[in-house]
């Protein structure tokens, strides 16, 4: 298959023709909706992880699901359906003008076509039972393509169809073919089944009759270039593709699920196209600031959720307090899109399926497993406003504020769970350093802690000072900070770290800085941490009480509007705010001298970084020193803080590789931490030196590890 075909089967086949005719699919259609879903690939993978290992293991596994979703795939397609998209093993189609008699036709193909896996057989004495379900539904649908096109299009189908067909699909057993009492034209039915909530009645269809069936044609490939297809793919996936490196294969990898459910929307509304883009694209750029992708969006007559996954197809070391943070601010999702009233999450991380899946003409990118299905699992049980999270979320997990929940039975695990609620973030008043430092002394590095020590001195004489601490990761920064917040004595200092997640997220790195400032507690209500604002605001400048609603971000609470503030435009109220926290801390300063400790700068946000000049800027008479810990490629004393670096009181330290001297002492005490007292071996201090470049965190690790 071609590049172009590999793009192109990530677009429902009538889109593609909607769109190489340089047209769009109507909202409103007339047709049969098609659900079929395929259980047994949870046990099929256990089994071929058990017997060839995790990687050989996926790499079976994925050619078994597109041998599965190609056979089934092909006769919704030779019937002129189209599959619109995955619901986990799921599919969804869609057979524009057909009364049933198509849909059924490719239905009765499908079980046929599945009939060989059925029980798929792994060895000689080993197989794996899979099965197929099915449910069809005639009637009215809205269609609707909504998203960013520079992240991803989602195809949506909803209306009274697609209830119908999730009521009759729950009624559904496995190696069944199930219509909708709205079919009216003759079959033999095997028996009649009804829901118990609604009423809603369905047939299931013999498995003996035989319906006609199409001629089947070719599938057409149409052309479209590559800016059409572009937003029908998630961006990482897309450029993988078209650089030639094939899709994103099938592998196990942790991942974490987030499962949103939101209530307000109303599918009959006439603009709920407009309203559902609205709310997937928000969701969507807060993902992408998380590091999270949106994977499925869903509605029927149980609600409105969307799916969104962090780890895959990009992983980073802290998903799940990702995934966590990202939760909180959607929390907020009924504040900022008018049409939500409430949102209830559900959270869980474990071992995931991950990557391209489906048939040679029709693939998606999905992210599958037991702890996807306990996240939505989670979602159900959660109230308004509320996120339950799974123990591998919240257990070992200091970085927020969690409720313990009594044990939790849900649907598909057999042992209960202990899911916890997600409260907040903890609060962090004072940046936390101490992992940094051992009962080992710092090797090398003196001449630079001798030279923060010089510049600590001239801020007890009442001299300002930013010193900029960079280099690459490992090389100690957050070491270097610890030794001098050893010797600082009483001296008050705050500090917060930027977080990898947080290039956007306004004033992050502030957060913990501004609330320790004003002596916020997390613990007591909104009410009394306003109440301690005003009283601080009072004594340094009762004018500054009508700026307190400027200070919502940065304070991380609710703060409602006045007449001043909400009149005021965006380029003034940052303004606004930097005078006044610049005040604060000009009138602190007097009292007692501040430290001000900003780590992982790379990280932060532009509001943090304009902020930071501000204060850098007005304090060359006050004593206050700001540290500053990043990486080198983005030194803002460079280049995002240019007028900073130039002020003579910024002082830059780089900090370089250990020399072999140091290297050699930094062995040597790590060896004898271990008991070891022999002297270190040249052989093993140049095989160290070669295999991590004199990096002190390398070296320990590498040492930790042998040990």
């Amino acid at each position: 298959m071609s590049v172009l075909e590999s793009l192109l089967a990530y677009i429902p086949p009538d889109w593609r023709n909607a769109i190489a005719n340089g047209q769009d699919l109507p909202t409103h259609m007339e047709g049969c909706a098609l659900w079929a879903d395929l259980s047994g690939f949870s046990a099929l993978t256990e089994a071929l992880v058990a017997k060839h290992g995790p990687r050989q293991g996926a790499d079976e596994l994925a050619i078994h699901l597109n041998r599965i979703y190609t056979a089934i795939i092909e006769p919704v397609e030779a019937h002129g359906g189209s599959v619109i998209d995955f619901s986990g093993d799921a599919i969804n189609c869609w057979f524009d003008a057909d009364n049933g008699t198509q849909a059924v036709a490719a239905a009765q193909a499908m079980q046929m076509a599945f009939r060989p896996f059925e029980q798929l057989r792994l060895s000689s004495t080993e197989h794996i039972s899979l099965g197929i379900k099915i449910a069809i539904a005639p009637g009215p649908v809205r269609r609707f393509r909504v998203g960013d096109p520079s992240v991803q299009y989602l195809d949506v189908v909803i209306g009274e169809t697609i209830n119908h067909l999730t009521i009759i699909g729950n009624l559904a057993r496995t190696g069944e073919i199930l219509l909708d009492e709205t079919v009216n034209f003759p079959y033999p039915i095997r028996e009649w089944r009804s829901d118990p909530e609604t009423g809603r009645r369905a047939a299931v269809l013999h498995h003996a009759e035989a319906v006609p069936t199409r001629p089947t044609t070719p599938l057409y490939f149409p052309t479209i270039s590559e800016d059409q297809i572009r937003p029908w793919l998630l961006p990482e996936v897309f450029t993988r593709i078209r650089n030639g490196q094939g899709e994103f294969l099938t592998e196990l990898r942790p991942a974490v699920a987030l499962f949103i459910a939101f209530k307000g929307l109303d599918y009959k509304d006439s603009e709920i196209g407009n309203k559902l883009d609205t709310v997937v694209r928000h969701v969507q750029h807060l993902l992408a600031e998380y590091g999270g992708t949106l994977l499925q969006l869903t509605l029927d007559n149980k609600g409105s959720y969307i799916y969104a996954a962090f780890g895959a197809p990009i992983a980073y070391e802290n998903d799940k307090i990702r995934a966590a943070a990202t939760a909180l601010k959607l929390l907020d999702l009924p504040k900022t899109v008018e049409h939500v009233q409430t949102v209830s999450m559900g959270i869980s991380q474990g071992l995931m399926r991950t990557g391209g899946y489906g048939g040679a003409t029709r693939r998606t990118y999905g992210v599958l497993g037991e702890d996807v299905n306990l996240a939505a699992r989670l979602m159900q049980h959660a109230q308004a406003g509320q996120i339950l999270v799974s123990e591998s979320i919240w257990q070992e997990n200091n970085d927020f504020r969690w409720e313990s929940l009594p044990a939790l039975h849900v649907k598909g695990k057999q042992t209960s769970v202990l899911p916890a609620q997600l409260l907040a973030w903890r609060e962090q008043n004072i940046l936390d350093l101490s992992h940094t430092t051992t009962a080992l002394p710092m090797v090398g590095r003196l001449a630079e802690l001798a030279l923060l020590q010089e510049k600590l001195a001239l801020v007890r004489q009442g001299q300002g000072q930013i010193v900029s601490i960079v280099g690459e990761a490992g090389l100690g920064k957050s070491r270097l900070l610890a030794e001098i917040l050893q010797s600082i004595g009483d001296l008050t200092h705050y500090g917060g770290e930027c977080q990898s997640y947080g290039t956007h997220s306004a004033y992050l790195v502030w957060q913990p800085i501004w609330r320790a400032f004003f002596g916020l507690d997390a613990a007591t209500s909104t009410a009394e941490q306003l109440r301690v604002v005003e009283q601080t605001l009072t004594q340094i400048n009762p004018d500054f009480i009508q700026r307190l609603p400027l200070l919502d971000t940065i304070l991380n609470i609710s703060i409602p509007e006045n007449n001043l503030t909400s009149a005021t435009e965006a380029k003034m109220r940052k303004t606004l705010r930097e005078t006044l926290l610049v005040e604060c801390i000009r009138v602190r300063a007097k009292t007692s001298p501040l430290i001000l400790i900003l780590e992982d700068l790379h990280w932060s946000d532009p509001l943090s970084l304009d902020l930071l000049e501000a204060i850098g800027q007005a304090i060359e008479s006050l004593p206050v020193l700001i540290l500053l810990a990043h990486r080198p490629q983005t030194e803002r004393g460079a280049e995002t803080l240019p007028s900073l670096s130039q002020v003579a009181w910024y002082t830059s330290i780089r900090l370089i590789e250990l020399a072999p001297n140091d290297t050699e002492r930094l062995i040597a005490s790590r060896l004898r931490s271990f008991g070891l007292t022999e002297t270190v071996p040249a052989k093993l201090v140049n095989r160290l030196l070669a295999r991590t470049q004199g990096n002190p965190f390398y070296i320990e690790e590498l040492l930790n590890y042998q040990h």
